[in-house]
């Protein structure tokens, strides 16, 4: 009988340990990072920069989670618009064929959120929480409906059919993204970090205007494939470090018109990036995939791993000099069949590895889909991101 209790016991513990969705481990255990909280003690605006990975999404993508880390933070709606990107004006500027209309095919939806004064703290002024949820899937969806009606057949079994769908909707935005589409994915991500230095980002564009000594915060996220096309443009649109051997794959990416801007004698792409960094806090990398892209940069004759991690992670050449001190936080789920950790090696001690559960029921299997997606109904991140770890 005694056995039987513990075993009953035994079985609860298991259980509930494995219905909780708790952060499991931070390496290196010495990790601290600031969270939204201590951001806001020091200024009036944060700005989060949203980019999804791979597959076929909607604009409010990430509505629901910023809705939840809003209300963590004790912030209330306030307004949002959505804005689309690029028009044929853009696509010139870029040297892109403006006979392409890519009209309203990048948006991006930007929401803020605010907190009004506490006359009994020290909060003398309106907290803003901006939220930028940047979508490029509408971008792809043409060439990728393309291959999904050539490669319709009857003959293929219903549960063959959809898990071929799934795979031809995401990987092949894995391989657009490596080849001519990568500028216009990209493109719509920097739309977004431009707008952080706008006075008032809720503006049409033609009557925006700029303040880059703007007291604000700003923080990356990227899901899946986005931790990807943040790094890249981190590094493809450092100015200072630029490898001039290669300048058209290296170019840098405009943000805004600078006709818009009043003085027009600055250089307003470099402006833009500096404001940003100069002020960006934090990048997280949700499901992170950047060392499995980086595999397409390594040489085929690197034996060591060493010149390997360097190949894949440093061919864009250095980060912009802002970022020397920026943490950079892996978080994944040990199931996420599509997750990687940062290699340890790498030796700097602001990138963190967080590993988290994202599935509820963990015993012989967890749903792989859940692992890598389900961070954005994850409270404990939530609280991760408000709190941080100190």
């Amino acid at each position: 009988m005694k056995q039987y209790h513990f075993l009953l016991f035994l079985s609860i513990t298991i259980l509930l340990s494995s219905c909780s969705r708790k952060i499991t481990n931070i390496n290196p255990s010495y990790a601290t990072f600031n969270g939204l909280n201590d951001d806001f003690e020091n200024v009036d605006v944060v700005n989060i920069v949203f980019v999804h990975g791979s597959g076929t999404h909607d604009l409010d993508e990430f509505d629901q989670f910023s809705n939840s880390l809003a209300k963590s933070g004790g912030f209330t709606f306030d307004k949002t618009t959505d804005i689309s990107v690029p028009n044929q004006k853009w696509l010139a500027s870029f040297n892109l064929d403006p006979k392409n209309d890519l009209s309203n095919t990048g948006n991006i939806r930007l929401t803020q959120y605010t907190k009004p004064p506490i006359n009994a703290s020290n909060q003398k002024t309106e907290k803003h929480l901006r939220i930028y949820s940047v979508n490029w899937s509408n971008i792809t969806a043409k060439t990728k409906n393309w291959l999904k009606e050539n490669d319709k057949d009857n003959r293929r079994l219903v549960g063959n059919r959809k898990m071929k769908y799934v795979v031809t909707d995401k990987f092949t935005d894995l391989v657009l993204y490596t080849g001519e589409f990568k500028k216009l994915i990209q493109l719509v991500t920097l739309v977004a970090i431009g707008r952080t230095s706008a006075i008032d980002p809720f503006l049409p564009e033609e009557n925006l205007k700029f303040d880059f000594n703007q007291n604000h915060k700003n923080i990356l996220i990227g899901s899946s494939m986005g931790s990807t096309i943040i790094w890249d443009i981190i590094h493809n649109n450092n100015f200072s470090e630029m490898n001039t051997n290669n300048l058209e794959e290296n170019q840098p990416l405009a943000l805004l018109d600078i006709e818009s801007s009043d003085d027009n004698s600055l250089n307003y792409q470099q402006s833009f990036l500096d404001s940003f960094y100069n002020n960006l806090e934090r990048i997280y990398l949700m499901s992170n995939q950047l060392p499995l892209f980086g595999l397409y940069h390594v040489e085929p004759d690197l034996q060591d791993i060493n010149k390997i991690e360097s190949s894949a992670y440093c061919h864009w050449g250095n980060p912009h000099h802002s970022l020397e001190n920026i943490k950079l936080i892996a978080l994944n789920d040990p199931n996420d069949v599509l997750g990687f950790n940062l290699p340890n090696s790498l030796g700097n001690e602001n990138i963190i590895n967080i590993k988290y559960w994202n599935s509820k029921f963990r015993f012989l299997f967890a749903n792989p889909a859940r692992a890598h997606t389900g961070w954005k109904k994850n409270k404990r991140l939530v609280q991760l991101i408000q709190e941080g770890i100190h």
